[in-house]
């Protein structure tokens, strides 16, 4: 039809539940994200000193309660490069 347009659906992502092990490239993403958003607004989002080292702390503190969640995509270490 005239004016309409088809866009390939996204692969689909595999995600399960986070691990220690994944906690530094969680951290990275969550840092990415913070730093994006203070460069879109820096009135609205501050960027604290170390943001990776504190996403590490409270994941790993978050992981260690039985009713938090964390997921994370299979594909983890390969977007937080």
């Amino acid at each position: 039809a005239a004016g309409v347009t088809t866009q390939r659906m996204a692969d689909p992502i595999s995600v399960r539940r986070a691990t220690s092990a994944d906690l530094g490239a969680t951290a990275e993403l969550a840092a990415r994200l913070v730093r994006q958003h203070h460069q879109v607004d820096p009135g609205r989002f501050f960027l604290p000193e170390g943001v990776e080292q504190g996403y590490v702390a409270w994941f790993r503190k978050e992981l260690a309660r039985r009713e938090a969640v964390i997921r994370n995509p299979e594909t983890l270490r390969k977007l937080a490069m």
